[in-house]
């Protein structure tokens, strides 16, 4: 049996506020990923064990600090 894995990914707004939601109803969220020029990203898991990433476009996200 061939299994394909599907990551749901659903645009916010508002990545800080959207992660203090998801652990304020009872899942969990790691803290937000810089995606460099593009956005940012987080990886969550709902109170059922499903996993989801959020993302919030916003072109100013630096690229990580090189030294």
């Amino acid at each position: 049996m061939d299994w394909t894995l599907e990551v749901v990914v659903l645009p916010v707004s508002d990545i800080d506020a959207s992660i203090a939601k998801a652990r304020e109803l009872g899942g969990s969220a790691e803290d937000k990923q810089p995606i460099p020029s593009i956005g940012w990203f987080a990886r969550c898991r709902d109170t059922e064990g499903n996993e989801f990433s959020l993302f919030q476009a916003d072109e100013s996200v630096p690229p990580p600090d090189e030294s």
